[in-house]
């Protein structure tokens, strides 16, 4: 496992990188072939579904979300690739996706070791699971909770 996420890990450990550059990185360094199941926990406006699909045009995009959030009613686009879900229940068979990305996402989400579940079970057994939380922030966007690494690392 550990050599696994080495390979994500930037050598400067002073610089802060956004979720994005692991992204970027793991499309670098594995080999996806076929079409590639991407599932955003948490797409808000919507705004990774741009970054995937310049990365490669096997990428199948889907945007998952509740009905109602500040990001959710900013978005100007509306189509199927965007999805609405309970807040939990992540409405897609077991082993579909790829990928799932959740970027700053979890701080939001009320029970967090239960979407955690069924991120487990949607990602293929192959698959990648990309996430990040905000850190000791005040307050943003209905947020719950301010996950520690260790914390975080406890939880998934």
């Amino acid at each position: 496992m550990i050599d696994v996420i080495n390979k994500f890990i930037p050598s400067d450990y002073s610089k802060q990188v956004s979720l994005d550059y692991y992204v970027e990185k793991l499309f670098k360094v594995i080999k996806l072939t076929g079409e590639i199941n991407v599932l955003d926990l948490g797409c808000g406006r919507g705004e990774s579904q741009k970054n995937f699909t310049e990365l490669s045009s096997k990428v199948h995009w889907v945007g998952l979300n509740i009905e109602s959030s500040p990001e959710v009613n900013s978005r100007m686009e509306i189509s199927d690739d965007f999805q609405s879900f309970d807040r939990i229940n992540v409405p897609f068979p077991d082993n579909y996706f790829n990928i799932v990305y959740s970027k700053q996402v979890l701080e939001h989400v009320r029970y967090p070791r239960e979407l955690l579940s069924e991120v487990r079970r949607v990602v293929k057994s192959n698959g990648y699971f990309i996430g990040s939380t905000l850190h000791l922030e005040p307050f943003h966007s209905l947020s719950y909770w301010n996950f520690t690494t260790y914390g975080f690392s406890e939880l998934i």
